[in-house]
């Protein structure tokens, strides 16, 4: 467990710790048509502090509950009593069906628009989260997103946000505009040295 097989020298090799700087599995969080879908530091295996420098975080099928919702990323200053619904800075590119747009947000760290109900259409994600324990700079991500919209069209969203207010945070959800969430998320952590 958490060793790898190493050459230890030109002749000989041995279980060896891991070199630094490696990703290592946090937890999976997984809901179904619940009001949000959190990740907070403490609960159900998530290290969401200074233990790492950077996360990343994998969603799959997130979907909201009824068509044209918006999937939105936010963050929680106090182990999830209460979430940042305003205060954020975050700008995206979204391309789609042969059109490209920017996208803009001040409630959350994303927004992805029209996600829909049915297989195909479930908001795929990968989120970099960058030191969260830092109370000398802004959160912030950056991520990429795929999804299929209520009228069948691929969707390709890149960008980032910060929450605008410096200090640590210890919690970040996926919640739907209107009505409900389903989803599965993966949370990985990145070691310093």
């Amino acid at each position: 467990a958490d060793n790898v097989w190493t050459a230890t020298s030109a002749t000989a090799t041995d279980f060896q710790a891991a070199a630094g700087g490696a990703w290592s599995y946090i937890t999976t969080v997984t809901v179904s048509d619940e009001n949000d879908l959190p990740l907070i530091d403490g609960t159900a295996g998530v290290i969401l502090d200074s233990t790492y420098i950077a996360y990343h975080l994998w969603g799959f099928e997130i979907m909201a509950e009824d068509n044209d919702r918006k999937p939105m990323l936010q963050i929680s200053t106090d182990t999830g009593s209460s979430w940042e619904t305003s205060g954020y800075d975050s700008y995206g590119i979204r391309v789609y069906t042969g059109s490209t747009g920017a996208t803009t947000s001040t409630i959350d760290m994303g927004g992805f628009d029209a996600t829909g109900t049915v297989g195909g259409e479930l908001l795929s994600i990968n989120v970099f989260i960058y030191n969260p324990s830092s109370t000398n700079n802004f959160p912030n991500v950056n991520y990429q997103a795929i999804w299929s919209n209520a009228q069948n069209a691929t969707m390709f969203q890149a960008g980032g946000g910060r929450f605008e207010t410096v200090g640590s945070w210890d919690g970040i959800r996926f919640i739907s505009n209107v009505g409900n969430i389903t989803g599965t998320c993966k949370l990985y952590g990145l070691t310093g040295s």
